[in-house]
Order: C-alpha cells, then structure tokens, then sequence
C-alpha cells in the first residue's frame, strides 16, 4: 500500500513515519511535513491513503483534505486528531475525510486503520451529539 503521511510535530505516543518502519505491512511511506505539498505528492505518487497527522492539520489541513478528495476522489484520507474535540471532527469530517482517527492509536490499530482504507466506506468515531 503507497502511503502519503503528512506529519508536523508529535503529539506524545502517536504513530509517526519513522515508527511505521517495524510494522509487518507492506508499506510504500512517502513523507512530508508541509500540507501545502499534498496535491503535488498525489500527483506525482498517486497514494492510496494520505494520513494527515500531529499539527498538520492546524496548518492548512482542513483545505489539504477538501482538495484531497476534490481533485483524487479515489484517494482515501485518514486524518489523525484529538477527536474529544467535537468541532473539529465535524469540520474534518465535512472536508471530506474517510477516516478520522485519535492520535496516539497503537502500531496494531494503525495496521487495522490501513486495512479500512481499503475498504469502500467511511469510519468516524462515535459522537456525543
């Protein structure tokens, strides 16, 4: 599977690109710290998933996953985020995101996060409201 992970900062125990390296899954990772490369990494790689992570998402992110899913609908988007933050997901969510997922998640449910990706829906996580 050919991943685009876009990664700025670290939130403590969240997954990153250098962490994905060990896992048992047959991995193509190409890396960027900068949601404004998004569209030209898709271009130019044509990724199956792109993962949006850590502050990333506070720096243009939102726009990154509208133009994701607007120019390359069949590219999958999983945004990793402090989903507590009702707000935000729903704002996520609205821009198009397949997958929404709290950071911090385990190298065991990043694999079973790869694997939906390859299905044909939409996993969000439960809402209060």
């Amino acid at each position: 599977m050919k991943i685009l992970w876009i990664h700025a900062g670290h939130a403590p125990g969240s997954p990153t690109p250098a962490r994905l390296k060990g896992l048992a899954y047959n991995l193509e990772l190409i890396c960027s710290d900068n949601p404004e490369d998004a569209l030209e990494l898709c271009a130019v790689h044509s990724p199956e998933l792109v993962v949006i992570s850590g502050s990333a998402l506070y720096q243009s992110g939102l726009h990154c996953v509208s133009g994701i899913k607007r120019t390359f609908q069949s590219v999958k988007v999983c945004v990793m985020i402090d989903t507590k933050d009702n707000a935000l997901v729903k704002a996520t969510e609205a821009a198009g995101a397949d997958i929404i997922t709290p950071e911090g998640i385990s190298p065991d449910e990043l694999i079973q996060l790869f694997k939906y990706s390859e299905l044909h829906y939409r996993v969000f996580p439960a809402s209060d409201s």
